[in-house]
């Protein structure tokens, strides 16, 4: 799932959420080191996620879907 951070109705850029089947030992920092050297072997760069935020469960609407505007939200307090 990668929201798309907009600004004044351009993309200023991409964010992930990562949903851990179990934990892996590393540190957020590690983690997401890991997963953009990963990612560089696959995607252009300018797809490659700026931000990846793990996650415990992902919010769900009242249709039982993944809550986009929560993430957003979520990514606004978190913001560096």
């Amino acid at each position: 799932m990668i929201p798309i951070k907009n600004k004044d109705g351009k993309i200023q850029y991409l964010a992930a959420f990562l949903l851990l089947e179990k934990p892996d030992g590393l540190t957020p920092l590690k983690r997401v080191l890991a997963l953009k050297k990963q990612a560089i072997a696959y995607l252009p760069a300018y797809m490659i996620p700026r931000r990846i935020i793990a996650v415990d469960s992902f919010p769900l609407n009242v249709n039982g879907k993944i809550d986009r505007k929560a993430l957003a939200a979520r990514l606004e307090e978190e913001a560096p």
